[in-house]
C-alpha cells in the first residue's frame, strides 16, 4: 500500500510540475508583451509574431514534458526522506538551464527566428520559482502532517550495536524525516536505545508476520555479518 501511494503521489508531482512549467513559459510571454518596454524601433517587431505562432506554444509544452521527464531520470521524485530540499531545488535549477538549451533547439527545428531573449529569463525565472516554491510548500505540509503523527513511515531495526545506535540518533536529530522506530532486534538488549526490544536475530520471521512495517533497517556491526543472508532472506520473504 505505502508503494502504491509513493506511486501516485509522485505521478501527481509529475503533472503539477508539468503544468507549472507550462504557465511559467505562458506568463513569461504575457509579461514580456505586455508589461516589458520596448527599445527598438517599430515596438515588437518579429518578436511577437513568434510568441502568437502556434508553434511557440508546441515548443513550451514540449519542453515543459522533457523537463519533468529529465527531473524524473535526476532522481527528483524520489520516494527517500533522506535527499534535502537544498539538493533537490539545486538539482531542478540546473536542469531548467540546460531546459533552455533544449527550447532554443526545438525553436531551430520549428524554424522559428527573432525570439525574445526576455522571454527566455523570464521563462527560467518563473518556471524555477514556482517549481521550487511548490517544494517547499509540499515540504512544509509534510512536516505539518509528521507533527500530528501523520504519513510517518515505521521502521524495525535490525541491530544493537555503534550502527543501530548512530541511525537512532540521527532520526531524533532530525525528526521531519517522518521515520518512527517501532522496535529492534538484538542479539543482548541495549539499555538507553529508546526503542522495543523485540528479541534475538531469530524473531525477525514473527516481527515482520505480526508488525505493520514499511521498512526494515539492518544496521548489524562487522563481527554480526553472518546474519546478513539470514536476514535478506527473511526480509525477501515478506
Amino acid at each position: 500500500m505505502l508503494e502504491k501511494n509513493q506511486r501516485f503521489k509522485s505521478l501527481l508531482y509529475v503533472l503539477a510540475d508539468a503544468a507549472l512549467l507550462f504557465i511559467g513559459f505562458l506568463l513569461a510571454n504575457y509579461i514580456r508583451f505586455n508589461y516589458v518596454r520596448y527599445f527598438e524601433p517599430g515596438g515588437a517587431g518579429p518578436a511577437l509574431a513568434v510568441a502568437r505562432d502556434p508553434r511557440n506554444i508546441i515548443a513550451g509544452l514540449a519542453t515543459s514534458l522533457v523537463l519533468v521527464l529529465i527531473y524524473w531520470v535526476a532522481g527528483i521524485y524520489s520516494t527517500t526522506r533522506l535527499r534535502g530540499l537544498a539538493e533537490r531545488c539545486t538539482k531542478i535549477a540546473v536542469i531548467n538551464a540546460a531546459g533552455l538549451l533544449i527550447f532554443i533547439g526545438a525553436l531551430y527545428l520549428l524554424h522559428l527566428d527573432d525570439y525574445s531573449r526576455i522571454v527566455l529569463a523570464l521563462f527560467y525565472i518563473l518556471s524555477t520559482a514556482a517549481v521550487v516554491f511548490e517544494r517547499m510548500v509540499l515540504r512544509w505540509v509534510d512536516r505539518a502532517r509528521r507533527r500530528k503523527g501523520l504519513g510517518l513511515r515505521h521502521i524495525l531495526l535490525v541491530g544493537g550495536g555503534k550502527s543501530a545506535a548512530l541511525y537512532l540518533r540521527a532520526l531524533e536529530h532530525n525528526p521531519y524525516y517522518g521515520f518512527v522506530v517501532d522496535g529492534y532486534l538484538a542479539s543482548v538488549e541495549e539499555p538507553g536505545f529508546g526503542v522495543p526490544y523485540l528479541g534475538g536475530y531469530d524473531k525477525l520471521d514473527e516481527a515482520l508476520g505480526s508488525t505493520a512495517l514499511d521498512e526494515v533497517v539492518v544496521a548489524l556491526e562487522a563481527d554480526e555479518v553472518d546474519q546478513l543472508p539470514h536476514t535478506f532472506a527473511i526480509c525477501d520473504k515478506h
